[in-house]
């Protein structure tokens, strides 16, 4: 996640939805971002490049105690930023 965040900057959230139930929240977010940085072993190429972020977090009195997701869309942002975007 790290490095990926570095890579890109002018982030733009262009949709987002969050789900409560229970103990388990669900976040989803779209975005779009100039790729300015080293990411997956293609350097800055300029492009904007656009791409999902799911994650789920489980909540124990008031606090996150679990987490899963992240940005998952590893191959759908390399074909973006390679000559296959």
């Amino acid at each position: 996640m790290g490095e990926f965040f570095a890579a890109v900057s002018q982030h733009e959230m262009i949709s987002d939805v969050v789900v409560a139930e229970g103990e388990f929240v669900v976040h989803r977010a779209s975005w779009r971002a100039s790729h300015t940085g080293t990411v997956l072993g293609v350097e800055a190429t300029g492009r904007t490049v656009e791409f999902n972020d799911v994650e789920m977090w489980r909540v124990e009195n008031g606090k996150i105690v679990e987490h899963w997701g992240g940005v998952g869309e590893a191959r759908h942002l390399y074909a973006q930023i390679t000559a296959g975007g």
